[in-house]
């Protein structure tokens, strides 16, 4: 457990991202749900402005800020072109039907997004994820991840046909950060528990080109 805490504070939780990323479609249907388009457009656009004033007044990073504000106004534009509120989420359901597309291609030309991942944020060789006894366990939490990502767009998808501002905020908001860290969870657990039993070199083994057998990874994933 202290292993799966160390990984997602220096990997992934950063708690800003709630209120710069995760706030901004709740603010908008809570304020759609009372008071109509043109307020809720106009409340949505007040909290991100104010949200990255507060981070420059703190002297803390904007950039998540920024994205978040970015997407806000792609949203509404897309509201005010169509005159639809459920709109708001268009942008955030094109890329949800892209990110498991993507992920079908990184498998299918046998470069996993999770090994592909893990490879930009450890530094470790690519090679080494190749490596056969240690390839499964990178290829099937891909899979897992491409099960979620697609049941993600598929849910968000029929919420969007049938124009329930309320599933798709719940969607988008349970199925961003709060569903991505269960994910990463999950993958951690499976993938440190799937190379044990492939019983593969380690990175620095790999390096080193150390013969069988080998002690295998003892952490991170």
């Amino acid at each position: 457990m202290n292993e799966l805490k160390n990984e997602f504070i220096n990997m992934f939780w950063k708690r800003q991202k709630v209120l710069d990323v995760v706030f901004p479609p709740l603010v908008f249907v809570l304020a759609y749900s009372f008071s109509g388009t043109a307020t809720a457009i106009g409340i949505s656009l007040a909290y991100s402005f104010a949200v990255i004033a507060w981070r420059l007044w703190k002297k803390q990073t904007v950039w998540y800020a920024l994205g978040g504000s970015g997407g806000v106004l792609i949203s509404l534009l897309s509201v005010i072109v169509f005159n639809e509120a459920r709109n708001y989420f268009l942008p955030s359901l094109v890329k949800n039907i892209g990110i498991p597309l993507l992920i079908a291609l990184s498998i299918l030309v046998r470069k996993p997004i999770v090994a592909l991942s893990s490879h930009i944020a450890r530094g470790w060789p690519l090679s080494w994820y190749m490596h056969p006894q240690v390839y499964p366990a990178y290829f099937e939490t891909t899979l897992l991840w491409f099960l979620y990502f697609s049941g993600r767009a598929y849910l968000q998808y029929q919420a969007f046909l049938k124009n329930d501002l309320e599933a798709m905020t719940l969607i988008t908001t349970f199925g961003g950060l709060p569903g991505i860290a269960l994910l990463l969870f999950l993958t951690y657990v499976y993938g440190r528990w799937r190379l044990n039993t492939l019983k593969g070199p380690s990175v620095e083994e790999f390096k080193a080109s150390a013969p069988r057998p080998w002690s295998g990874q003892r952490s991170g994933f």
